[in-house]
């Protein structure tokens, strides 16, 4: 065809020349997006097949801790059968020490899981300094975890408060003597009745553990106590650095998560200015910067918010939270004898 001639017609129409450069650069990115889209779906899916995983995972977890923790009971009741006369495992019943013409009585008040053996020998040390000494077993403890998970805080309040107004009607004075979450009780009670002097060990104000998503350690038990009843809590005593003497230490293995969530509303229930504010006692806080339970600068927190009219502190430098028993053990023990002695 010749492009002079005025009567030729258009020549054939050429369709890459006929369309817009951005549609041809679009129709070039094509395969590009289906290939990114396709490993977003691969990503995805990914994704999802990992997080099926975990929960799978955490479920065999969940049902194997249960499985444990379930054979950890029976072979702990058939361990420690109770003692026929006292109904309780033998060295954790409540005892009296009486000392002739004693103006003063101890309350002693022993922690969470375990029993008045928290103390080792500190009974005696202040019964021969003239005190007349009641170391009280808390409702459920040192029987079976079965009975320990069948309490409540309200139970072990009323324990403590009954054990105090039985003492405070035979002696002109009472004064208190707590570990661990005996020694919160004791706190939580000197804000309603009137003490002498109050000593606490590794008291405690709450699980010092983090809370994603702001659950706190005794809700996830709560959420978890049907399922998994109970936990091992393994052998020994892993909160105890000096462990010449763990074998005397006594304590449940198989905890029942119930007691957990009851524990923790107790230090949670102390934990609070306006209950701290109403303690007016001399009080003596000893405290173990180590302690995974209860640290020193919770305890010496709390203390700071009471209006104890002689507050009074103990660090045990080398211990955790078992005071009595571990590295510290004579200081601690001392350091109770001499605070009680000044009001004598």
């Amino acid at each position: 065809m010749d492009p002079t001639d005025p009567t030729a017609g258009p020549g054939p129409i050429n369709p890459l020349a006929a369309e817009p450069e951005g549609t041809r650069q679009l129709q070039g990115l094509g395969p590009l997006i289906a290939k990114a889209q396709s490993r977003r779906r691969r990503l995805v899916l990914a994704a999802l097949a990992a997080i099926g995983l975990g929960l799978a995972l955490i479920v065999v977890g969940i049902f194997l801790a249960r499985l444990r923790g379930l054979q950890v009971l029976q072979d702990e009741l058939a361990a420690f059968p109770l003692d026929s006369a006292s109904g309780v495992r033998p060295g954790m019943a409540a005892r009296t020490l009486e000392a002739p013409g004693a103006t003063t009585a101890v309350l002693m008040v022993h922690g969470w899981c375990s029993g008045p053996t928290d103390f080792s020998d500190l009974p005696e040390r202040l019964q021969a300094r003239g005190f007349h000494v009641r170391v009280m077993r808390l409702p459920g403890h040192g029987t079976s975890p079965e009975d320990f998970g069948a309490q409540t805080a309200e139970d072990w309040r009323g324990a403590v408060r009954a054990e105090f107004d039985d003492l405070a009607a035979r002696f002109p004075r009472v004064d208190g003597v707590g570990f661990s979450m005996g020694g919160a009780l004791l706190v939580e009670l000197a804000a309603e009745r009137e003490f002498g002097r109050v000593a606490v060990l590794a008291p405690f104000f709450g699980l010092p553990y983090p809370r994603p998503f702001g659950w706190t350690v005794g809700g996830l038990a709560a959420g978890l106590q049907r399922i998994l009843p109970y936990v091992d809590s393994g052998p020994g005593v892993r909160t105890l650095r000096c462990r010449e003497h763990e074998d005397e230490f006594l304590k449940y293995r198989a905890l029942p998560l119930a007691a957990v969530v009851q524990a923790d509303a107790i230090g949670r229930a102390v934990d609070r200015d306006e209950l701290l504010a109403r303690v007016t006692e001399p009080l003596l806080v000893i405290a173990a910067p180590d302690d995974p339970v209860a640290g020193a600068e919770r305890s010496l927190d709390a203390l700071a918010r009471t209006n104890s009219v002689e507050p009074a502190s103990f660090i045990a430098e080398s211990s955790e939270h078992i005071l009595c028993w571990d590295c510290d053990a004579e200081a601690v023990k001392n350091a109770v004898v001499e605070f009680l002695l000044v009001g004598e």
